[in-house]
């Protein structure tokens, strides 16, 4: 048997199974977060850190909602397959809805790198160094 035998067949059909969203009775098909590179959804991290921080703040001005609809507008247009007149129907509120979506799909192994697990401890409090 030769040593660099190759795989006899590629199974794809996870690529078949897309969550869909529903918009006026018509089912729109999502992207999954393995269709992403690796740096393309780390460039989509920082945006929806963005809009996290512009989203909890108490005031905003105009600038920084016109920042906020456009972040959303773009993360969206990443995540659903639909077409352009599909997406400028679209509200803040709806976008809102999707991202939500979206992020409940993602696969629960993966953790925020704002999250820092504490060390075990035996009672008592560390040393100063």
């Amino acid at each position: 048997m030769a040593q660099n035998q190759q795989p006899a067949n590629l199974d794809l059909g996870s690529l078949k199974d897309r969550p869909t969203v529903t918009i006026d009775g018509k089912k729109y098909e999502m992207r999954t977060s393995n269709e992403f590179a690796y740096l393309v959804y780390r460039s989509h991290q920082r945006r929806f850190d963005r809009l996290g921080a512009l989203m909890r703040k108490r005031r905003v001005s105009k600038t920084e909602e016109q920042e906020q609809t456009r972040l959303l507008d773009d993360f969206v247009r990443q995540l659903l397959i639909a077409p352009n007149s599909v997406h400028t129907q679209l509200r803040d509120s709806h976008r809102m809805e999707i991202v939500q979506f979206f992020s409940k799909l993602l696969p629960t192994r993966t953790v925020s790198r704002h999250t820092t697990a504490a060390p075990p401890t035996n009672g008592h409090r560390p040393a100063r160094m």
